[in-house]
């Protein structure tokens, strides 16, 4: 439109001063729209954080760390409640009903993981805990620790081997 060299740009009119000046007390206290920086306080560290336009509303914390350690429970949110609703106490509990899996579950939480096997003292290999009378009691001592070759062997339907290592073992 009007370039400075124009007579009727705004630098060469006569109330030059008093136009500026009246511009300058509407615009204060306004950021600049040219570089329109957002500062905010972070809530735990009270740092001065600058932020772009799309997180001034989200804005809280300036850290991950700041933001866990402010809504974090102290000593986690199941502190003291260690074994409250375990075992018979869950209303979910099954007892002698449950299945295979769920008591395969009961036996690695009750017995850990098999160190040895009880036949051969293999301890590298892949270790088991195999049922020693097939009716899968809720039972500590009704189960064994063994390898996988001999855990099958267990396992085999043939009586004369389960009697001659049941007789052994037992």
């Amino acid at each position: 439109m009007f370039t400075k060299d124009s007579p009727y740009h705004w630098t060469k009119l006569p109330n030059r001063e008093a136009i500026q000046k009246r511009i300058s007390e509407k615009l204060k206290g306004r950021p600049s729209p040219k570089r329109q920086e957002n500062y905010r306080r972070c809530a735990v560290c009270d740092k001065l954080c600058r932020l772009p336009n799309n997180r001034l509303e989200t804005f809280r914390y300036c850290s991950r760390e700041c933001s866990l350690s402010r809504t974090a429970v102290k000593g986690g949110w199941n502190k003291g409640l260690k074994g409250f609703m375990e075992g018979e106490k869950n209303a979910t509990w099954k007892g002698d009903k449950v299945g295979y899996s769920g008591l395969h579950d009961w036996v690695y939480r009750t017995l850990g993981t098999p160190t040895r096997c009880l036949f051969c003292g293999e301890t590298k290999k892949n270790l088991q805990w195999a049922n020693k009378s097939h009716e899968y009691k809720r039972d500590r001592e009704d189960w064994l620790s063994l390898c996988a070759k001999c855990h099958a062997r267990y396992d085999k339907r043939s009586e004369k081997l389960k009697i001659s290592w049941k007789n052994q073992y037992s």
